[in-house]
């Protein structure tokens, strides 16, 4: 029998953000102290990122989208 296991993703991304520590952690795609050009680091120095944000920019401008 196979069983599937349903969780809500609001609550989860909730208390991700209640902690300062992993909230710090969540919008740092938008942060760029820590990137080194032409080394792929984070999910957002891929291409795939890169023109999803160029085709929605206001999602894109938004740092607290994961």
């Amino acid at each position: 029998m196979k069983v599937l296991r349903y969780l809500p993703i609001i609550p989860r991304i909730k208390r991700l953000f209640i902690s300062e520590e992993i909230a710090k952690h969540m919008g740092s795609h938008k942060e760029t102290c820590w990137k080194k050009p032409g080394v792929m680091m984070h999910p957002s120095d891929g291409e795939a990122w890169k023109a999803f944000d160029k085709l929605f920019p206001d999602f894109a401008n938004e740092p607290r989208n994961i």
